[in-house]
Formats: C-alpha cells, structure tokens, sequence
C-alpha cells in the first residue's frame, strides 16, 4: 500500500508544514511547483520557506519530490524569459540554488508513480509530440524524457512563441504553462495527470484523467491510496500562517 500526498502551488506560504505534520506516514510527498513570486510575502519569507522545503526534501530524499513550476523556472541559471511576480532578490538568492538542484537531480519537471503523471501544468499530446516523442510510449519512457530535457534543452519548457494568447491557453504550451482547457482537449489517456499552475475553488477531477489541485481558497491537499483518489481540506489554527 503506498500513500502518496500532493500539495498544490506554495507561493511563499508555509501550509505544506502543517500537511506533512498531519500526515506523517507518507510514502511520497510532491510538491507541485511555485515556490515563489508570492504578492503578500516578502522574498526573504519566501526563500526562508523554499530553504525549509529543501530541508525537507534533504530529509527524507527519496520520499519527497520537488517538482519545477513557471514561477520557479525563471530563477535557473540557464533561463531566458520571466513572468509576473519576478523578484530580483530571489533571484540573487536562489539562482545558483536552483540550479545545483537541477544538476544533481533534487529538483525535476514530472514525476511518476504507477499510472499517475504529476506535473505543474500537465503534458500535451502536442508538445510532446513537438518534443520528439509520442504518448503512446510507456509512462517511464514520457517521464525520464521529459526530465532529462531539463539539461539539455530548457527552452522546450519555456512560454512557447507560438501560443499568441499570453497566458496558456495553447495545446502546444510546455508542462509548466498549459492552462486546464488546452490540456484538457489535447491530453493524453494512458495516465492520470495531476497538476497545479490554475487557481481552482477547489480540487477538481476533470474527464476523469486530470485532476486540478491548486486550491488555495479550500485550502485541500490531494491524498492517492489504495488507488483511491481523494482530496483532504487543511483544518487550521486560530494563529493564522504567517503571510509576511
């Protein structure tokens, strides 16, 4: 039996502690990306936080997953493009971080387990596709793939150029970018994705194969055991989480 806990975008919050405390007979822990670029925190408190996470992760290596969103791509050494919420302090401070993770593969673009994909935003037949392979490959070969791009061709994870619509909406939009609509009409039917990157009231199953876990307003984390997938509201302390 293997309990896997998914927690959607951190943006500088520290809820995910309170997460791991609950549920502290995990088998996996995932982080879903965006770390960073909070508009209510300020940038020491969210590097102090993301310095916890990787404490975290250093812990309980092979048990915790630290996956990349936009808001974190932006800081790598090697990036080319920014988006909103960029901090010039963060990336001072987490640039040569970010990509010492990368190299020594602490930090990655997706994740598997069993039939299950997590990614930040989710994979596209077409980008794939555009990538060099197709869905149809077996789950390891997608995943390994797509991790190893990060090295060798991290413009692939970009904002791509030919999506005019300046937010995601675009079938060939890269795993840290694609908005739920164009996954949805474009996704793949071996695996269940489960990704972030899209505000949501609150965790949503979509066409039965994404299921959409950024709901800070529900204040949900996602739980998958026993093959049974569900989600689980935090209940929280009258002392409200420090926003900075």
């Amino acid at each position: 039996m293997t309990k896997i806990i998914a927690v959607g975008d951190v943006h500088g919050r520290d809820f995910w502690q309170k997460v791991a405390k609950v549920e502290h007979d995990f088998d996996q822990f995932i982080f879903i990306g965006d770390y960073f670029d909070s508009f209510t925190i300020s940038p020491e408190k969210q590097q102090d936080n993301f310095m916890d996470i990787c404490d975290f992760k250093l812990k309980k290596l092979d048990k915790v997953t630290l996956l990349l969103g936009n808001h974190d791509m932006h800081y790598l050494p090697q990036a080319t493009q920014s988006c909103s919420g960029w901090k010039k302090e963060n990336h001072l401070r987490m640039k040569e971080l970010l990509g010492r993770l990368v190299d020594t593969d602490l930090i990655k673009l997706c994740h598997q387990v069993d039939n299950v994909i997590f990614s930040h935003a989710g994979i596209s037949k077409t980008w794939l596709n555009k990538t060099g392979i197709w869905e149809e490959d077996s789950n390891t070969v997608v995943t390994d793939y797509i991790n190893s791009k990060l090295k060798t061709n991290p413009e692939l994870f970009e904002f791509q150029k030919e999506d005019k619509t300046g937010y995601g909406e675009h079938k060939g939009q890269s795993p840290i970018w694609i908005r739920p609509e164009s996954l949805r009409k474009d996704v793949g039917k071996h695996f269940v994705q489960v990704v972030g990157h899209t505000a949501t009231d609150r965790i949503t199953l979509v066409d039965d194969s994404i299921i959409l876990i950024d709901s800070p307003k529900s204040k949900e984390y996602l739980i998958i055991e026993e093959g049974k997938i569900k989600p689980k509201k935090l209940v929280w302390e009258k002392r409200k989480e420090n926003t900075g």
